[in-house]
């Protein structure tokens, strides 16, 4: 009895000790005054305020990346048991790469929880790129894909590791990219901001605080093309439509998003995960007609933002374009 009260007084001291250390109140403070983006703005001071400028050229590539059924799913630590039992959706991985002659930057973009670093690193590596030369990003959706990122604080969001998991996936990202990267042709760009008066996102961390609503849109075309080649889209919500109960794979909002776009605006929709930090997805009756909801109201924005940027669309742009890592 006395062992197990010791044990206990020692668990409660380090709990105590612990919280001591990390917790810290709320910070309201506006991230344009932290230290660390003052030291962004100083480092990007330094770079060429003149890069070399040339004609934009654009290239895209998709790769499907649906894994097999019974693998496990990222997400939810506590989704059990943690592997799929279904396919509600294919799952891909996109890259629209950009380039004026001198630099050449790709925009990754798959259909899952997160690309951690020991992946980035490897993916790098393989390609035999800079850190600055390749952009990469998620869905965030927490009904995709696990097994790929080792470390044990990783597994228990991604389930057990898996080496070939790893590799199988890491190899697709690959192919994506360079995909991208041989499709270079001319192309001219246009960007808009997106809002909506349709309620699509909440503050999940402080009840009834202003929401992050607003969206971002990139439009690539190719000369005498009507349609976009590729849209790119920046969201905050947390892609958390399909809840921890969920067991198939599935893109969630984003997912939806990007099946629409392609069936009626574009070539390609790559979707970004924002701000997800504290914002997520307005409820709906169900987990299924939040998804419906969701994509439908930001597909709606995309469309009216593409009306407006198709009256002032250019021609072939010349760009100035550089990508460093501050």
């Amino acid at each position: 009895m006395k062992r197990i009260l010791k044990y206990t007084f020692g668990i409660l001291s380090f709990a105590i000790i612990l919280a001591v250390i990390l917790l810290r109140p709320n910070d309201r403070e506006s991230f344009s005054q932290t230290h660390y983006a003052q030291r962004t703005l100083e480092r990007l001071e330094q770079l060429p305020a003149h890069p070399p400028p040339g004609v934009l050229l654009a290239g895209i590539g998709r790769t499907e990346i649906t894994p097999t059924i019974g693998e496990p799913l990222a997400g939810y630590g506590a989704r059990n048991p943690m592997s799929s039992n279904a396919i509600d959706t294919p799952l891909y991985a996109r890259a629209l790469s950009l380039s004026n002659g001198h630099q050449t930057v790709t925009i990754l973009s798959a259909d899952l929880l997160l690309i951690p670093p020991a992946m980035r690193q490897h993916i790098l590596r393989e390609l035999n790129l800079p850190p600055a030369a390749v952009y990469f990003s998620a869905t965030h959706t927490h009904s995709g894909p696990g097994g790929y990122a080792p470390g044990f604080l990783y597994e228990l969001a991604f389930g057990e590791y898996d080496s070939r998991t790893f590799q199988r996936l890491a190899d697709k990202l690959i192919r994506t990219i360079r995909i991208s990267r041989m499709d270079l042709q001319p192309a001219a760009m246009q960007s808009s901001q997106l809002g909506t008066t349709l309620p699509f996102v909440r503050n999940r961390i402080e009840f009834g605080a202003e929401p992050h609503a607003t969206m971002n849109l990139t439009a690539v075309y190719r000369p005498g093309q009507s349609n976009p080649l590729a849209l790119l889209i920046i969201a905050s919500p947390h892609a958390t439509c399909l809840g921890k109960t969920n067991r198939s794979l599935n893109g969630d909002y984003p997912g939806a998003l990007q099946q629409k776009l392609e069936s009626g605006h574009t070539h390609m929709a790559l979707f970004m995960a924002g701000a997800v930090g504290s914002m997520t997805v307005v409820g709906a009756h169900s987990e299924r007609a939040c998804v419906q909801h969701t994509s439908d109201t930001i597909a709606a924005a995309v469309g009216a933002a593409l009306t407006h940027i198709a009256h002032r669309r250019g021609t072939i742009n010349t760009v100035a374009l550089f990508s460093q890592i501050v």
